[in-house]
């Protein structure tokens, strides 16, 4: 993280609820039961042992972005998006990489305007902490963030969401 801090010139803002910048409407009780349902399936491969990276994006990932209403033809899923290269100011330092989902805004992409990303998604085994895609995470959003005032971001290892 200190890299990205140092590199990309951001720093971190600590904000205690995700409800001062989205008002959400409460869970129906099918939504709380498909839910638990995500949850149940995932336990079960957890307690196996570890769960992979594709396993965390399948398992609980697509399955909560169904149910978030992600998959509609507005918008277009990708994965293992490569980012853009990025070339550090007064650094010797070039940037290259993947994303493991993101979900762009297929209206804007059709017309030729700078494609508007929706959300980042980073996803990590069992075994790794959810922070640990925090870096990657950020660094995707710093060139997009050049051409769009804010993009919602995830990390997880299926475990832990941030």
């Amino acid at each position: 993280m200190n890299d990205v801090y140092s590199l990309l010139k951001f720093r971190e803002q600590l904000n205690d609820s995700i409800s001062s910048l989205l008002a959400l409407e409460p869970l129906t009780e099918l939504e709380s039961q498909e839910i638990l349902k995500i949850r149940e399936v995932f336990r079960s491969y957890y307690d196996a042992g570890k769960v992979t990276e594709g396993q965390v994006r399948l398992l609980p990932i697509a399955q909560l972005m169904w149910l978030s209403g992600f998959y509609q033809t507005a918008i277009k899923i990708t994965l293992e998006e490569n980012i853009a290269q990025i070339d550090v100011e007064d650094e010797d330092t070039i940037i290259k990489g993947r994303m493991d989902i993101l979900a762009v805004n297929r209206a804007q992409q059709r017309t030729g305007i700078t494609t508007f990303v929706i959300l980042l998604i980073e996803t990590k085994n069992s075994t790794v902490n959810a922070l640990e895609g925090l870096p990657q995470l950020l660094t995707y959003a710093y060139r997009r963030l050049e051409e769009q005032s804010g993009i919602w971001g995830l990390t997880t290892n299926g475990l832990n969401y941030q």
